[in-house]
């Protein structure tokens, strides 16, 4: 039955932010939401990041994966780049790659010598080793069965796997269909994130109507903040920048795992509890 925590923090478009240490029970509740924000019908879909192979569905892809032939690839590899690297500047130098394929973009970037065109050129060959252009792949085929999960496990190095979810998460938010309510979870959010990459990601999710699910051990960068309501789930050093930065009276008192301070712009903080569920997400939903 919709109300209660679980409508107050699924029925509105305000994005969420679950910030704890491993093993502080963000995941489990981040399935627990998933699971009514599909059952309940606050989200007509879902797509999750699954940094760690955690989840289960029956609509479940591992690397590499199947982007529709296309895609625009130089403004989404724009997205996997440091501030400092000048991304949004390289997807401008390669613009002219629209509609081709890694190797076009890969050469393009070969003939610049330039140290920002290189580590583009570097995340080129990580995403050509993990994602596959298909012209037999629409869209709509990127949020299969209403829940999709895109096993980011198989990926042994976390620098490439980072590269490989920002990707990813720009794609599929790139692809929702307005009309829809779509969920997309990031699992491990903040690694490797930048401030440019997140604002990109939030403003393209505000107009293609994307609620995201940010699962991190560490904040969102502190500017960007507000545009997520915030579930605490330990104690740690964040909880000292959360009380400094966005002035939240939170007791210095240590939770219990699944016990989380929710925190939502100008209210004060209160806590809530997560019950434990075992296993994963299965089933169709």
């Amino acid at each position: 039955m919709k109300g209660g925590l679980l409508g107050e923090l699924l029925g509105t478009q305000k994005h969420l932010a679950l910030v704890g240490a491993t093993g502080s029970g963000k995941t489990s509740a981040a399935m627990l939401l998933l699971h009514a924000a599909l059952i309940e019908g606050y989200s007509d879909r879902v797509a999750v990041l699954d940094f760690d192979g955690e989840y289960y569905a029956p609509a479940r892809f591992e690397p590499p994966f199947l982007i529709p032939k296309g895609a625009p690839l130089p403004w989404l590899v724009s997205q996997t780049e440091r501030a400092e690297e000048s991304g949004h500047g390289i997807a401008m130098a390669v613009a002219s790659a629209q509609g081709g394929d890694w190797e076009v973009i890969a050469k393009l970037l070969r003939a610049r010598t330039d140290g920002p065109s290189q580590a583009a050129l570097y995340r080129v060959s990580v995403l050509a080793k993990y994602t596959m252009l298909s012209e037999y792949v629409k869209p709509s085929d990127l949020y299969s069965n209403r829940l999709a999960v895109y096993d980011l496990s198989p990926i042994v190095d976390p620098e490439e796997r980072a590269i490989v979810q920002q990707f990813m998460a720009s794609l599929l938010t790139y692809y929702a269909d307005p009309n829809a309510r779509t969920l997309l979870v990031i699992e491990e959010g903040g690694a490797g994130v930048n401030v440019y990459f997140l604002k990109t990601l939030l403003m393209m999710a505000r107009r293609r109507g994307v609620k995201l699910f940010f699962i991190s051990q560490a904040l969102p960068p502190l500017e960007l903040l507000n545009s997520f309501t915030l579930l605490l789930f330990d104690m740690g050093p964040q909880t000292q920048r959360v009380i400094y930065e966005l002035k939240a009276p939170i007791p210095l008192k240590k939770l219990k795992v699944g016990e989380a301070w929710l925190i939502d712009g100008p209210s004060l903080p209160k806590k809530v509890k997560f019950p434990k569920i075992d296993g994963v997400i299965t089933g169709e939903l």
